[in-house]
């Protein structure tokens, strides 16, 4: 990781939370497009997430220029905190408050400047790329997929008897929210 970012996560001790008058809001200015934002909530749903995925986030955005104007780019649910639905842009401005009103824990890394410098040379493929995806649905059977398959196994968490057991259990019930089922094909 510390060959593309800013960062060094394993002195991450915690993550900024944004209700609390962030300096990351007043320091907007030194975010850059290709940038990651890592957030976790503290709801249940983003630490089981964290957890899951073995990650200090429980959701993640990027920051893109469009139209001479910096956005949060991501995937969203609209909730009780969340205004809209599915992979959207918000102004950054707009996202950091957003973020506060959600009780966000919120922090910014930045690519290294040579990682930089070649994302703001394509940054139009990745303009092109969230085009044609922007207004798409979140995803969730993608994403439970994702979080138990990894390159070399399945089931990262120790805990692999706990996530067959949820998805079974979650599988039926998907069909009320006008989800496809979560091994691919209509039951």
């Amino acid at each position: 990781m510390k060959n593309y970012v800013n960062y060094n996560l394993t002195k991450l001790s915690y993550l900024e939370q944004v209700s609390l008058n962030s300096k990351l809001k007043d320091n907007i200015s030194k975010i850059r497009p290709g940038d990651l934002i890592g957030i976790l909530r503290l709801d249940g749903l983003d630490t089981l997430i964290s957890w899951g995925t073995q990650s200090y986030f429980g959701h993640t955005a990027t920051v893109l220029e469009l139209d001479n104007e910096l956005y949060v780019v991501e995937s969203q649910e609209k909730s009780n905190y969340w205004p809209k639905d599915n992979i959207q842009r918000t102004p950054i401005y707009e996202w950091f408050d957003l973020a506060k009103k959600a009780d966000y824990h919120v922090i910014h890394i930045e690519l290294n400047d040579n990682l930089n410098k070649k994302f703001i040379s394509n940054q139009d493929k990745a303009i092109e790329f969230f085009k044609k995806v922007e207004g798409m649905r979140y995803g969730y059977n993608n994403f439970l997929f994702g979080w138990i398959d990894t390159p070399e196994s399945n089931f990262q968490s120790s805990d692999s008897q706990l996530v067959m057991v949820f998805m079974g259990i979650l599988d039926p019930f998907l069909k009320y929210f006008d989800f496809p089922n979560v091994w691919g094909f209509n039951s």
